[in-house]
């Protein structure tokens, strides 16, 4: 069991609620599967530029600040990677930290 992370855009305090951008997943004893979205950033490093004063959930609803995700994606660095288990594996790529995904999942 895992849990996914977002970004959400256009976030309205009323209703709390905005556009979301599927940002990751964390699941037990993996490492912190990172999805790429090309228009936005394509390395962790980008990722951590770009993820700056956004507005971050987990796909229950609950905000989390940037700096417990990357404390998440830290701990999960030394954990097994996604590659050859995920769809398809010429689209996953194991770097130290993260494993970058280049397609959707959940």
């Amino acid at each position: 069991m895992g849990t996914n992370y977002y970004v959400t855009h256009n976030y309205c305090e009323h209703c709390q609620r905005g556009d979301k951008l599927h940002i990751g997943k964390s699941s037990c004893g993996w490492k912190f599967a990172l999805k790429i979205n090309p228009s936005k950033y394509n390395s962790l490093g980008e990722f951590k530029q770009w993820l700056v004063g956004k507005n971050i959930t987990n796909e229950y609803g609950d905000r989390i600040s940037y700096e417990e995700l990357m404390k998440k994606i830290k701990s999960k660095s030394k954990d097994k990677s996604h590659i050859g288990r995920l769809t398809d594996p010429l689209k996953v790529i194991n770097k130290e930290e993260v494993d970058l995904v280049y397609y959707g999942f959940s």
